[in-house]
């Protein structure tokens, strides 16, 4: 299992399964505010943030395909995300 920042190439597939526009998916995907998890060649699911006052991250949304739920996997990826923003230098996270 791998987590990263979702790519151009990603773009497709989340489309699919996020209902925000596709003019903000890629707007978000080059703020590189979309992170998705990958199992292998599979994309299982993603996390995406944004700014709360411009300067608090908070998660808008975490999904994970119906099969790869209640694992664990969203911890981990809460997790990532968290160390991530700390990693940037910001000192509270919304969730």
């Amino acid at each position: 299992m791998v987590i990263r920042y979702a790519e151009t190439a990603d773009h497709l597939w989340l489309k699919q399964h996020d209902n925000i526009s596709e003019e903000i998916l890629k707007i978000k995907i080059g703020l590189k505010e979309i992170y998705v998890v990958q199992d292998g060649c599979e994309l299982i699911g993603w996390l995406r943030y944004n700014l709360f006052w411009d300067s608090i991250p908070f998660i808008n949304l975490i999904f994970f395909l119906e099969e790869h739920r209640r694992k664990g996997i969203g911890k981990k990826l809460v997790h990532f995300w968290e160390n991530e923003m700390k990693e940037k230098g910001y000192l509270n996270v919304l969730t």
